[in-house]
């Protein structure tokens, strides 16, 4: 790779190729196989210069794979088996076009968690997030990633929280998607009262939609508007628990079909007392011992009109719906309250991963599908755990309502060692390929998830293969992803 035409189009330092920097880049998952670390770092300042990059990569022959969230990183989103340079954002921090009256704010790829909800919560504002994310994960890299968010019923469609996007097609044309599309620069209309919330378009276009969940490969995005929530005036958090799965699917249908409640979602003991322990991982069985067998967290609140008889009805009606399932949502369990879980979850977890404390890796495998299908999955993934000689009893399980509840994430988590790899890649292949043939849908793959989807569905396969021809034409953008 001749990086000196990649220094020519940068200005002096952008480009760099020390081996301690480029070590930084690797995917820390001792499960991912055949990934190379870059041949160089480039670190662009502007939209001009990323477009450059990418224009120089199509004339040269170049590969990129763009980053904006800080080391570790644990996903395969960042993995390529060919020759690249990184094309890394994370430097790009500005937040800007902050509303409280529009509950919106544009951010660019660098600004982290730990940079953005102290930012917005200074203005009275809250962002549905990720359990407990990684302190230096781009916002912007976890939002087009879908990854769930904790407030099921402020989530009105798979996109959200994105709005608006610009980014930068494999072949280097600049786009704007929903109302950012409209005419003139941003700063004009911001002055018109546009405040960038709208998702569509332009036009009946969907191109959003193409590079959201596309790990990179379609367009480098350099900026994003997110929605926002105003943030409660009271809350009242509960925790309710069983061993009765079948009672706590129908009570968290009938707590989100006339939408109340806020933050919400349920842990196997083994996932929660994951949460609760990162930073004491030896308290871990204690801690678990204390729960039964499935636990819910159920947040209510108000916020400016009548808050405190908003909270008052719905702490009724949240009491009488459990009642009439055999439940009861509790202030404390076994001396854990409800507020010191919510806390867990809403807190950024550190550089490292929460899920990686208890054993030091962490095999996840995400899904999604609908909550009456869930126990049906988790016994699939049990029985396949029986015949790997997996103890299912150690497989964590988090299961997220998504857009009010019509659809959930499942995420199965098991803690390992790391000399028992081979044993655990074992059993993820068969998971997934168990999951798979029970018509699971796996909206965000990675590795084994992704190279058994894509192969099962050949036509969606084809049709990606389309796209990428269309918005990349030379394969410039993180090449190999879905097969592409």
């Amino acid at each position: 790779m001749n990086l000196e035409l990649l220094k020519k189009v940068l200005p002096e330092g952008a480009v760099r190729t020390d081996a301690a920097l480029l070590e930084g880049y690797k995917v820390c998952d001792p499960l991912a196989e055949g990934y190379v670390l870059p041949a160089a770092v480039a670190a662009p300042k502007n939209f001009e210069e990323v477009q450059s990059v990418v224009r120089a990569a199509n004339t040269h022959g170049m590969k990129i794979v763009p980053v904006s969230s800080g080391a570790p990183h644990i996903k395969e989103g960042i993995g390529c088996r060919e020759e690249h340079i990184v094309l890394d954002l994370s430097g790009w921090k500005k937040i800007s076009g902050m509303s409280r009256r529009n509950l919106v704010c544009m951010i660019e790829p660098g600004v982290t968690y730990e940079e953005l909800l102290p930012a917005i919560d200074k203005e009275g504002m809250q962002l549905p997030l990720p359990i407990a994310p990684r302190a230096n994960k781009s916002v912007l890299a976890a939002s087009l990633d879908r990854e769930p968010g904790n407030w099921p019923n402020k989530q009105w469609n798979a996109q959200d929280p994105i709005c608006s996007l610009e980014f930068a097609f494999g072949s280097g044309e600049k786009f704007r998607t929903g109302s950012a599309a409209a005419p003139g620069t941003i700063e004009e209309q911001r002055a018109l009262g546009i405040s960038h919330k709208g998702p569509n378009g332009p036009g009946a276009t969907g191109f959003q939609r193409l590079i959201m969940g596309a790990q990179g490969c379609m367009g480098v995005v350099t900026w994003a508007t997110i929605k926002l929530e105003v943030k409660p005036s009271v809350t009242k958090t509960y925790l309710v628990e069983t061993d009765n799965f079948a009672a706590m699917e129908r009570f968290i249908y009938d707590v989100n079909h006339p939408r109340w409640g806020e933050r919400q979602f349920l842990m196997n003991n083994v996932a929660l007392a994951m949460l609760l322990t990162y930073k004491k991982p030896q308290d871990f069985e204690t801690v678990r011992g204390k729960f039964k067998d499935y636990v819910c967290l159920q947040e209510i609140a108000g916020f400016s009109v009548l808050p405190e008889e908003k909270l008052r009805y719905q702490d009724r009606g949240i009491a009488k719906i459990a009642l009439g399932h055999g439940l009861k949502p509790e202030r404390e369990i076994g001396g854990v309250t409800a507020e010191e879980v919510l806390a867990a979850a809403v807190t950024p977890c550190g550089e490292q991963d929460w899920r990686k404390a208890l054993k030091g890796e962490c095999l996840s495998v995400m899904m999604q599908t609908t909550l009456d299908r869930a126990a049906e999955y988790i016994a699939t993934v049990k029985a396949v755990a029986a015949l790997a000689e997996i103890n299912a009893e150690e497989i964590g399980v988090y299961i997220q309502p998504l857009v009010q509840n019509t659809s959930v994430s499942i995420e199965f988590m098991l803690p390992y060692d790391r000399k028992d790899v081979a044993r655990v890649k074992s059993f993820e292949e068969k998971a997934v390929r168990a999951l798979n043939a029970g018509h699971a849908f796996f909206g965000r793959p990675y590795g084994t998830s992704a190279k058994i989807v894509w192969e099962n569905d050949p036509a969606s396969t084809k049709l990606l293969k389309t796209m990428k021809r269309l918005m990349d034409p030379n394969r410039v953008l993180n090449p190999g992803k879905f097969g592409l």
